[in-house]
C-alpha cells in the first residue's frame, strides 16, 4: 500500500510541475499577444517626441498619420512611461498646429485629446516636470484661469526646477498669465528667466523678453544685473537683432533707429 502511494507521488509531482511551466508558457504568449503590437511601435513615436522637443518642425499630416499609434498607446493596459510621454508631447504639438488654425471646435479637440493624454501619463510616471508644465496650460487654455491647475505649475518647478528645455517652455506659459500667479510663484518665474540668460539662452530669452515678456520688461531687465556683464551684452544684441531697444543694466544702448521698438 505505501508502495502504491510514494509510486502515486512520483507520478504526481512531475506532473504539476509540467502543468505550471505550460501554464506560465500560456501566460507568456498572452502577454506578448498583448505588447508587442504596440511595443514595436514605440520607438517611432519616441523619435519623433524626442525631435519635437528639439525644435524639428513636422508637417501636421504627417503627424496625424501616427494618431492611431498614439492610440493603440494610450488604450493599452500596460504603464510604459517613455511612450505615453511621447504620445502626449506629439498631442501637444497637434494642439499647438491647431491653435494657428483659429478653428476653434478643432482647439478645442486636441486640448481635451491632450488633457487625457497628459493625465494618463502622469498616472504611470507622475515625476514629470514638463508634464505637469503642460497640463497647467492646456487646462488653462481649455478651461480659463483657475487657481487649481496653479498647483501643476508648482509641480513642475519642483520637479525639474534647472532643466533649460522645460524652463524654456515654462517661462513662455507662466509670463502669459504671470499677473494670476500668487507671489511665491511670480518670483520663480523672474528667477527662471535671470537663469534662462546666464545658462546661455540668448536667442530663446530675448524671443520670450518681445513675445509674453513684453509687457514684463520692467520688472525682468532691471533683474539682469546679477549676471555676468558678458551674458547681458549678448542678450541685448540678441534683443536688438530683433529688432527691439531695451535697457539692460550696465549695457551701453546701441543707438536706436527711427524703425526700432
Amino acid at each position: 500500500m505505501k508502495e502504491a502511494h510514494r509510486r502515486s507521488d512520483l507520478l504526481t509531482t512531475p506532473t504539476i510541475g509540467r502543468v505550471y511551466f505550460i501554464g506560465l508558457g500560456a501566460l507568456a504568449v498572452l502577454w506578448a499577444v498583448q505588447v508587442f503590437p504596440t511595443v514595436w511601435r514605440d520607438p517611432a513615436l519616441d523619435k519623433i517626441a524626442s525631435r519635437i522637443i528639439q525644435g524639428y518642425t513636422y508637417k501636421i499630416n504627417d503627424l496625424l498619420d501616427f494618431v492611431p499609434l498614439i492610440d493603440d498607446v494610450e488604450r493599452s493596459a500596460i504603464c510604459r512611461p517613455a511612450s505615453l510621454r511621447s504620445a502626449a508631447v506629439i498631442r501637444l504639438r497637434l494642439t499647438e498646429e491647431a491653435i494657428k488654425t483659429a478653428d476653434q471646435p478643432k482647439i478645442d479637440k486636441t486640448l481635451d485629446d491632450l488633457i487625457v493624454s497628459i493625465r494618463n501619463s502622469l498616472q504611470c510616471a507622475p515625476s514629470d516636470s514638463f508634464l505637469w508644465l503642460v497640463l497647467y496650460w492646456a487646462e488653462t487654455s481649455r478651461n480659463g484661469f483657475d487657481f487649481r491647475y496653479l498647483d501643476f505649475l508648482r509641480l513642475s518647478y519642483k520637479l525639474g526646477p534647472h532643466e533649460g528645455w522645460v524652463a524654456l517652455k515654462r517661462s513662455q506659459y507662466a509670463l502669459a498669465l504671470f499677473e494670476h500667479l500668487p507671489p511665491a510663484v511670480a518670483e520663480q518665474v523672474l528667477e527662471e528667466f535671470v537663469g534662462l540668460v546666464n545658462s546661455g539662452f540668448y536667442h530663446e530669452a530675448a524671443e520670450i523678453l518681445i513675445g509674453p515678456g513684453w509687457r514684463l520688461r520692467e520688472k525682468i531687465l532691471p533683474r539682469l544685473k546679477v549676471i555676468n556683464i558678458r551674458y547681458r551684452i549678448d542678450f541685448e544684441n540678441e534683443v536688438y537683432q530683433l529688432g527691439y531697444d531695451v535697457e539692460v543694466p550696465g549695457v551701453e544702448r546701441p543707438e536706436a533707429r527711427p524703425w526700432r521698438r
